[in-house]
């Protein structure tokens, strides 16, 4: 089996061969609970809600995390040893749209009559 490894500390990845024989040591890790506060450039701040303790994660680590993140939300924070290497969202998460793009020719008039035309098509 190939299979490609990625370093949560550099970002880099690796590609190895694995035999059916191989194992592997899973990675174990410490989740802490977690209030975000800020991001500051590419990184994103967080406070330890038992110690006050601050930590910040790049926006390269959080990837895709960080469009769903609110200040003051709380969220668990995935450690390996001391390292902050990830977090966990919530299930649900309550967020406003602010700016939506508008797509020529997509108006209310012209999705009735997209709508009519295939109508008409699919009873011909």
């Amino acid at each position: 089996m190939r299979i490609k490894f990625r370093n949560i500390r550099s970002g880099n990845l690796s590609d190895q061969k694995l035999r059916s024989e191989d194992t592997l040591d899973r990675a174990t890790l410490d989740e802490r609970e977690m209030q975000y506060l800020y991001q500051d450039g590419d990184d994103y701040y967080f406070m330890d809600t038992t110690s006050y303790e601050q930590i910040h994660i790049s926006s390269e680590a959080l990837g895709d995390s960080t469009n769903y993140l609110k200040p003051e939300m709380t969220i668990k924070v995935e450690f390996y040893g001391e390292e902050p290497v990830g977090i966990e969202l919530p299930p649900q998460v309550d967020l406003k749209v602010l700016d939506t793009r508008r797509h020529q020719g997509a108006t209310a008039n012209n999705q009735i009559k997209a709508g009519h035309a295939l109508e008409t098509r699919a009873w011909s």
